[in-house]
């Protein structure tokens, strides 16, 4: 259920808020409602940490809080790891301040406690947390919240986490452990809020088995185009490593085959800290059932890696491969061969390719497709 929280009245503020006073410590911003607690004005069928009584309209009733696991073993790797901890939220003081006391009722971990006057309200009504109102750098700051696209003005500050619904088993701040052990290698946080991209877990091969057909994608090349250094005359968008401009076609592609009963897997030779962010960019409606890295290829004697289906456990006569690299793939009789994508606005290989779904359901072996299509590219060479 939503937070009871929400019903409660609160009023955006009319001024700036003062900055935070100055600290020579990193900062972790943590968003709190279903963040790192869960709340119900029901009882919770399970445990529940503890609870309060709000009043409202003479009338009194009780909030059931429960921690997000690991929440007490996550705060206090920040605070070893040099970081100054501040949460925010949009919700009254008066009921969130009885809700963090009960968290840290030391005062000894949390910083500072941030309220709605350090919110930003948008032209669509909405309030999204402001960084600069802090006064801290960008640079040396990381906000943690279940919706930073909606939520926090600063998105490439923000680590993503699942909305935390009260379950014992949620893994979620477990997972962000390896930001404390890996950030004192970064001058900029920024750098390594990639590694913890809210990506699916790494899979092992085979994958989990399906009854529908599948397509593997190649990124690089072949759905985008990266740049480092200095940014394009036009870009999608740009992670800390750099900008990315997706090939035209690619989202009707996406659609196009799950409409055809496809199951879509990435598969790329790129390593998961560089590709993860893009696929989350490039997929926000979650049509991507997998995700296959660097560590899923053979590498063969020259030290090139190598895409091996077989291994996947998908049949291969019900499975095709899109690369611009062909020559990588081990079963080259899959591979629907595509020019490599340089960035070229006027590039049309994808909607080429929709041809493929258009003729591939009068095929028994989706092979025999792929080699029609080919020939049709005039890729005779396969």
């Amino acid at each position: 259920m939503r937070s009871p929280i929400r019903s409660l009245p609160s009023s955006p503020c009319k001024s700036s808020p003062p900055p935070l006073p100055d600290s020579q410590k990193k900062t972790l911003c943590i968003s709190v409602f279903r963040t790192i607690i869960h709340t119900s004005l029901n009882p919770p069928p399970g445990a529940y940490d503890f609870s309060l009584d709000l009043v409202k309209n003479e009338k009194t009733s009780t909030l059931y809080v429960i921690l997000r696991p690991g929440l007490h073993e996550f705060l206090h790797a920040a605070k070893k790891a040099c970081f100054e901890i501040v949460t925010f939220t949009w919700w009254p003081e008066k009921y969130v301040s009885q809700i963090l006391n009960q968290i840290d009722p030391n005062g000894q971990i949390i910083t500072h406690k941030l309220f709605h006057n350090y919110f930003l309200k948008t032209g669509n009504r909405k309030a999204v947390m402001d960084l600069t109102l802090t006064g801290r750098m960008k640079d040396r700051s990381v906000i943690i919240d279940k919706n930073p696209n909606l939520c926090v003005k600063q998105w490439r500050n923000a680590i993503k986490v699942s909305p935390f619904t009260g379950d014992n088993n949620d893994d979620e701040l477990w997972r962000l452990f390896s930001f404390f052990q890996a950030q004192g290698n970064f001058i900029d946080v920024r750098n390594l809020v990639h590694v913890c991209s809210k990506a699916p877990p790494m899979l092992g091969l085979p994958l989990p088995p399906t009854t529908r057909k599948t397509l593997f994608l190649d990124l690089d090349e072949t759905l985008i185009s990266h740049v480092f250094g200095e940014p394009p005359d036009r870009y999608d968008f740009a992670t800390e490593m750099c900008y990315v401009i997706k090939r035209f076609g690619m989202d009707k592609l996406l659609q196009v085959a799950t409409d055809c009963g496809y199951q879509i897997v990435i598969m790329t030779a790129s390593v998961r800290e560089y590709a993860s962010p893009i696929i989350d960019r490039i997929d926000p409606n979650g049509l991507i059932a997998h995700r296959l890295y660097r560590d899923s290829c053979k590498r063969n004697k020259r030290g090139m890696f190598i895409k091996d289906l077989s291994l996947t456990g998908r049949r291969l006569d019900r499975c095709i491969i899109i690369d611009d690299i062909w020559q990588r793939v081990l079963q080259r009789e899959n591979v629907v061969r595509i020019k490599p994508f340089k960035g070229d606005m006027k590039d049309t290989e994808l909607k080429k390719v929709l041809h493929f779904f258009h003729v591939e359901s009068r095929y028994e072996d989706l092979r025999d497709a792929v080699s029609y299509v080919n020939k049709w590219f005039g890729h005779q060479d396969l």
